[in-house]
């Protein structure tokens, strides 16, 4: 309506069946893309979690391509109900909406690792046979060694089910007692495997370095801002003594 008055040229996009069907198909993909993109940030994300978000999306596009091919939306809400609404046909974007969920695939291939099935056994110690291992790795009879051993460790084991204890604790843990097996998996979790931390780190010093504030050093407010613990506020308050009448 607003480009209808202003008498643009681009009002009659919105009378383009071709087009609005496009544009639902990308709100649609760029929806699926920013939730993936969301649960790859925060703390304790690792290359081996990433990897497998990413291999799981590229799935993902493969089978919704080949139900595109089919003639089938039921994954693009948006598009599905345009389809419905205004009795549009998919032939008309069909092959422009395959291409790109092709071009889609490819991309992804740039940024998932090539020896990402090589750190499986580190999602699941306890769900692989020792001969799987890689033997590309080093020290390789050691670990296969150290592996059955975790593997007969019930404690262990206990630890790995919980589901409040995050991949890096327990193999921290597996580390103090089997250092060799331990360290191989933690090359694969300590590398920083997105930028959330620094992002968030430069946050915290945008919001906290105001105008309003001339002090320089911001080290203090910018460890209390990144701190993963919650301050105990009633201990705190039981610790100081409430002002007494004179």
């Amino acid at each position: 309506m607003f480009l209808t008055e202003k008498k643009r040229q681009l009002a009659h996009k919105f009378s383009d069946s071709n087009w609005l069907m496009q544009v639902a198909y990308l709100a649609d993909i760029f929806a699926e893309i920013n939730s993936l993109n969301m649960s790859m940030q925060g703390r304790d994300q690792t290359l081996v979690g990433l990897s497998e978000k990413l291999s799981s999306f590229k799935g993902k596009l493969k089978f919704w391509m080949n139900k595109v091919k089919a003639g089938k939306t039921a994954s693009f809400p948006s598009l599905n109900i345009l389809l419905e609404n205004e009795n549009y046909s998919l032939s008309q974007v069909q092959d422009t909406i395959v291409q790109y969920m092709s071009k889609l695939v490819t991309e992804f291939n740039h940024y998932i690792p090539e020896n990402a099935h090589k750190y499986s056994w580190i999602r699941n110690p306890f769900n692989i046979e020792a001969e799987d291992l890689p033997e590309e790795m080093s020290n390789i009879n050691n670990l296969q060694e150290q592996l059955i051993e975790i593997q007969s460790d019930e404690a262990l084991h206990y630890d790995f089910n919980r589901q409040h204890e995050s991949l890096s604790s327990f193999w921290i843990k597996v580390y103090k007692e089997k250092p060799i097996l331990g360290g191989e998996a933690m090359k694969a979790l300590l590398p920083f495997a997105a930028t959330y931390l620094c992002e968030a780190g430069f946050s915290a010093l945008t919001v906290t370095k105001t105008k309003y504030r001339n002090r320089l050093q911001s080290e203090d407010d910018l460890r209390c801002s990144l701190t993963s613990k919650s301050p105990t506020f009633e201990e705190l308050v039981n610790t100081l003594q409430c002002q007494g009448s004179h």
